[in-house]
């Protein structure tokens, strides 16, 4: 299932594609996803690659019409936090591990951050930790306007691996080949 925000991309021949438009959307997707996965069967192995770029925070008070200026008046946005999707994920498949599901689950995170060189390996890792997933991939903002990208694969049982700058492609078929290390 590929689960996808707003987009211009066509989904890939024989996917099944949902879109979605909020945060909360993609969790309620994603979570129902494993679940419906986790029904098919104990020999089930899941993989599920969070790529989206999930923003941390909302506004608290949502508007479904246009604000309209006001020069008189000052305007302040209150931002309350989105779901954390991966968090919640590792939680399920603690759940349902403990139900004895017997599914392979991995969960694999991307940590998108302005940080630079170590310093954005040591965001990375500290995500990888605190969500208690199995993979994260380290990804500065250098390859948001661009045809290609420089990333790190960090497992939680190894060091990171750096992806050398490529076409998107190449490096995606890269993350792929260490995912499917994970079983």
């Amino acid at each position: 299932v590929l689960i996808a925000g707003p987009t211009s991309l066509d989904p890939p021949p024989g996917v099944e594609f949902e879109q979605v438009l909020t945060a909360r959307e993609m969790r309620d997707a994603v979570i129902a996803a494993v679940s419906t996965a986790a029904e098919a069967g104990p020999d089930k192995r899941v993989g599920v690659i969070m790529a989206a770029a999930v923003t941390d925070h909302r506004p608290a008070v949502e508007s479904r019409t246009k604000l309209h200026p006001d020069k008189s008046a000052e305007y302040e946005i209150r931002l309350t936090p989105n779901p954390d999707i991966l968090a919640e994920l590792a939680d399920l498949r603690r759940n349902l591990q403990g139900l004895g599901a017997g599914m392979a689950v991995r969960i694999v995170g991307f940590s998108v951050d302005t940080a630079e060189g170590d310093a954005l390996l040591d965001v990375a890792r500290s995500k990888l930790e605190r969500r208690q997933i199995d993979a994260i991939v380290a990804n500065g903002l250098s390859g948001f306007q661009n045809d290609s990208n420089h990333v790190w694969f960090l497992g939680k049982e190894s060091s990171a691996v750096e992806i050398p700058l490529a076409a998107k492609g190449v490096v995606a078929d890269r993350i792929i080949d260490h995912v499917l290390k994970l079983w």
